[in-house]
C-alpha cells in the first residue's frame, strides 16, 4: 500500500468563501486507486486558512502506510508521517543508462578512467558491471576495507586495476564520475566534469550532474500517477513498496539534471572528448 499525500493551498477570492473558509479552514479528500497488486491510497489536503492539521489527516490514514509521498517542501517535523525516500529504482536506471551510453561511445576499456564514489561502500555491486568498458576504475570510499578484498578479487579474475581511496581529491583521476547514491560531501569538481548520480547533490557542485533517467514506463502505471507526484517519484515507490522490480530492467531512453535534458549523442561526445584530453596529456 502506498499513501500519497497532496497539500493543496486553497485562496478564497470571494466573500462568502472568505466566511466559509473562517469557520472551515480546511478539507479532506481521500480515495483507493487498485491496479492488479498495487494499493494507492490518495489524499488530498486542502487548506484555506492556518496550518495543516496532520492530527485530523492521520485520523483518516489509520490502517494505512504512515510513510508517504509528498512534495520536498512539506514538513513532516513532529508530525506521525514520514517522507518515502528510495533511490533504489534510480539506482537501476542510472546503471542501465551508463552501461548503453558506454556501449554506444564504443570506448577502448583502457583508455576510460572511472572513478567510482560510494562513502559508506554500500554499492560494490555496480563495478563489474563497468568492467566491460573499462579497466581502470578508482573507488573512493571512507570504507576501504571491504573494497580493498572487493578489489583484488577483481583483478584476480579479470585483471582490471582498481584502486582503493580515501583520499576525496582521488575523484579527480576518473574521466566520468559515478556515484550510486545521492552525494551528500563536498568532492572536486569542475565545470567539465561528467557526473552520474541518482538525485541532486545535497552540495553545491561544478559540473555535469546527470540524475534524471527518462524511462518508458509502462502506460498502465503512469495512468494511476498521483496528481502533482513527480512520475520518477512515484515509480520508485512502486519498484521499492509494491515490488514492481521490472521497472529496474528498463533502459532510459536519455538523461538529464534537474532543470534539462541532455543530448544522447552530446553525452558521448563528452566523455570521449575526456578520454582523448587524457590521452593528449
Amino acid at each position: 500500500m502506498i499513501t500519497a499525500l497532496h497539500i493543496k493551498s486553497e485562496q478564497a477570492d470571494t466573500f462568502p468563501e472568505k466566511i466559509k473558509s473562517f469557520f472551515v479552514p480546511y478539507r479532506i479528500d481521500t480515495d483507493i486507486i487498485r491496479y492488479e497488486n498495487i494499493s494507492l491510497f490518495n489524499i488530498t489536503y486542502h487548506r484555506y486558512r492556518g496550518a495543516v492539521r496532520f492530527d485530523k489527516i492521520y485520523e483518516k490514514c489509520i490502517g494505512f502506510n504512515k510513510v508517504v509521498l509528498c512534495d520536498k517542501n512539506v514538513n513532516l517535523f513532529n508530525t506521525p508521517f514520514r517522507r518515502f525516500e528510495s533511490f533504489s529504482l534510480q539506482r537501476c536506471l542510472m546503471r542501465n543508462y551508463l552501461v548503453s551510453i558506454l556501449s554506444q561511445a564504443d570506448i577502448y576499456p583502457k583508455n576510460l578512467k572511472i572513478a567510482y564514489f560510494d562513502p559508506e561502500a554500500e554499492y560494490p555491486s555496480m563495478l563489474c558491471g563497468l568492467l566491460n568498458y573499462t579497466s581502470d576504475i578508482t573507488v573512493v570510499t571512507d570504507m576501504p576495507a571491504f573494497y580493498e578484498n572487493e578489489a583484488e578479487r577483481i583483478t584476480a579474475d579479470t585483471g582490471a586495476v582498481i584502486r582503493v581511496s580515501t583520499e576525496i581529491y582521488d575523484i579527480c583521476c576518473g574521466d566520468i564520475i559515478v556515484a550510486p547514491d545521492v552525494i551528500r560531501k563536498k568532492i572536486p569538481t569542475a565545470e567539465s566534469s561528467i557526473i552520474f548520480t541518482v538525485d541532486r547533490p545535497a552540495v553545491s557542485l561544478s559540473g555535469n550532474i546527470i540524475c534524471r533517467y527518462t524511462a518508458d514506463y509502462p502506460e498502465e502505471l503512469v495512468s494511476i500517477c498521483p496528481e502533482n507526484t513527480e512520475l520518477w517519484y512515484f515509480m520508485s515507490a512502486l519498484y521499492s513498496v509494491c515490488r514492481q522490480k521490472q521497472l529496474g530492467d528498463i533502459v532510459p531512453s536519455s538523461c538529464g539534471d534537474i532543470y534539462r535534458a541532455f543530448a544522447n549523442d552530446l553525452i558521448i561526445r563528452n566523455i570521449k572528448a575526456k578520454c582523448m584530453f587524457d590521452l593528449s596529456g
